[in-house]
């Protein structure tokens, strides 16, 4: 299990495509509010862990890649490869406190993200395999490009099918960007509200967890990979 979390670590580092918030190549609003979507999707990921035993805490890193599925872009069809650190402590018998946090460089430009939320079980606090609602309140910021915020809503089932853990889920993003950008074609203003579908998986080998996800939307696919670590 830690070879694989290794290799994956290697991997995403040497595969990543840093997201690039300079918006001067953009030439349609369509372009732009795509773009923006995949944004908001990606940086709102729900990182998933079924807690079998009491953990209290749980820590990790989210790798998270975007797919395009629109041929109108003004950037690569990919964006992948950041890092995302997350977190999550149990606050009362059935609901957690989540946050996230990471940063990166791209040509030039720093660029911060920062989210929090929270995870509420809906059934038995003693029954795993349940319907559980998350929420994200996350803000990306791109000094002199963009300020975007977005909330997430995610209900989720989850269900064991012999080793391992599985859930699908629906989920609804809620994004409002600011651009700052000289042009009388691209608007100021962004305003999104997009519905997707998420399925995922969970692979445990002691108190080291891995999950991988895959979320749907009409234009765009992201895959992510959490690896996570739960401490009593």
């Amino acid at each position: 299990m830690r070879l694989l979390n290794f290799l994956i670590f290697c991997f995403s580092f040497s595969h990543a495509q840093w997201i690039s918030f300079n918006l001067d190549s953009a030439s349609e609003t369509d372009q732009v509010k795509i773009y923006l979507t995949g944004i908001s999707l990606g940086f709102s990921n729900h990182t998933r862990v079924v807690q079998e035993e009491e953990r209290r805490l749980v820590t990790g890193v989210s790798f998270i890649y975007i797919k395009n599925l629109n041929k109108s872009t003004f950037i690569n069809d990919r964006l992948g490869g950041i890092p995302i650190f997350y977190g999550k402590i149990l606050i009362s018998n059935n609901l957690f406190f989540q946050g996230k946090l990471g940063g990166f460089t791209s040509r030039g430009d720093i660029s911060k993200y920062a989210g929090w939320g929270f995870t509420l079980n809906l059934s038995d606090v003693n029954n795993p395999s349940a319907w559980k609602l998350s929420t994200n309140f996350s803000h990306v910021k791109s000094s002199g490009n963009l300020r975007l915020r977005s909330l997430d809503v995610f209900l989720s089932k989850e269900w064991r099918l012999k080793i391992m853990w599985c859930f699908v889920g629906f989920g609804k993003n809620y994004s409002r960007t600011h651009i700052y950008l000289n042009s009388e074609v691209i608007p100021s203003v962004f305003e999104g509200e997009n519905n997707y579908v998420q399925f995922g998986t969970q692979f445990q080998s002691g108190s080291l967890v891995l999950v991988p996800q895959i979320k749907i939307h009409p234009e765009i696919v992201q895959i992510s990979v959490d690896l996570l670590r739960g401490f009593h």
